[in-house]
């Protein structure tokens, strides 16, 4: 009776001992499976996800899902953009620190020509021949020693001659891959000359937008995240803000990695950021209007110097995105001829 009684459990234990010796099994084979694709997939792309998930979170979303209208700053990982906060900051409070003579309020260029405050991403931040404060990587193209070259262009044009009756000396408050939303939250955190003790007139020169779009972002959001770059300027009672259209791009390599979603109907990657680029520049003039008629007392205008750049040039813009010094040459000619029409038409003493 004992031995009857014993036998079926005795027979159960090894039964339910088999089974988990077969889920074990199973378990073992499907994770060896699992092993044998990540391998794979390694192998087949050295770069990874990792690479495309760092890209990703350093430029933000690359789908262009981010509102390009609200202040972020980016990420804590991302230690030289803090770095290059940190030194713009630094510059604006040295600007503010210089005192100059109190102005009778007859005339706006009493104490000199306006200030020159030039803002944006890594083609403003190129004027000083940098990206993130440092000589930009070779993939950049330039040759030895441009980066001096690009700041003598600089100095040449918007420093000496005409710009030396500036108020004071030009800030550029750029850096490298800053979307619209990063640059509001720069305005907001120090990186724009105070509008309490200011008593000269500023012309910013805003360049802002082609990032936006090289992360994925639609041509109508990208315009919504200008425009607010603009009001935020404009609500420190700036009297000239001075608007670039966004400068041609040729490196479609880029364009086509955000395929998926960004992609043609048919679900093949664009061939290019063109026409993207052209829909936003072609808004411009009634953004402008806008702003002009919301803003009566300041003066705003767009810079249309991104002919200069077409057709596709290596020899200005190598790299297919960043100019050169042969391309900020042209393009300091372009501006500075704007910068002075524009101030003959909306001072009563114009540079000479």
């Amino acid at each position: 009776m004992i031995k009857t009684m014993m036998a079926p459990s005795l027979y159960g234990k090894s039964r339910m001992t088999d089974r988990n010796k077969r889920c074990i099994m199973m378990a073992a084979a499907v994770l060896l499976v699992g092993t044998i694709l990540v391998i794979f997939q390694k192998s087949s792309d050295p770069a990874g996800s990792r690479s495309r998930s760092r890209q990703a979170h350093s430029d933000s979303d690359v789908t262009g899902n981010d509102d390009p209208s609200q202040p972020v700053p980016r990420t804590k990982e991302e230690v030289d953009w803090w770095k290059r906060h940190d030194v713009l900051v630094e510059r604006v409070e040295s600007s503010d620190a210089i005192i100059l003579p109190t102005s009778t309020g007859n005339d706006p260029n009493e104490n000199g020509l306006p200030q020159l405050v030039f803002l944006g991403d890594s083609i403003t931040e190129g004027w000083e021949g940098t990206s993130f404060g440092k000589i930009p990587r070779p993939h950049r193209n330039w040759k030895k020693n441009e980066d001096q070259e690009i700041r003598n262009i600089f100095e040449s044009h918007f420093v000496k001659g005409r710009w030396s009756r500036a108020a004071k000396p030009p800030l550029t408050l750029g850096i490298s891959g800053d979307q619209t939303q990063h640059v509001i939250w720069r305005l907001q955190h120090g990186e724009f000359p105070s509008s309490s003790s200011r008593n000269h007139p500023i012309m910013a020169v805003v360049l802002i937008g082609t990032n936006n779009l090289g992360n994925g972002m639609l041509p109508e959001p990208t315009l919504e995240g200008i425009e607010t770059v603009c009001r935020t300027i404009l609500k420190q009672g700036v009297e000239h803000v001075w608007l670039s259209d966004v400068l041609p791009r040729y490196d479609t390599f880029r364009v086509q990695r955000l395929c998926p979603p960004r992609c043609h109907k048919d679900g093949t990657p664009f061939s290019s950021f063109m026409p993207a680029i052209d829909r936003v520049n072609a808004a411009l003039p009634k953004l402008v209007d806008r702003l002009n008629m919301e803003f009566p007392s300041s003066h705003i205008a767009i810079s249309a110097c991104g002919h200069i750049f077409r057709p596709q040039n290596d020899t200005i813009m190598p790299d297919q995105l960043h100019p050169n010094a042969n391309g900020y040459r042209l393009w300091a000619n372009c501006l500075s001829e704007h910068l002075t029409n524009h101030l003959k038409t909306t001072s009563s003493s114009p540079p000479q």
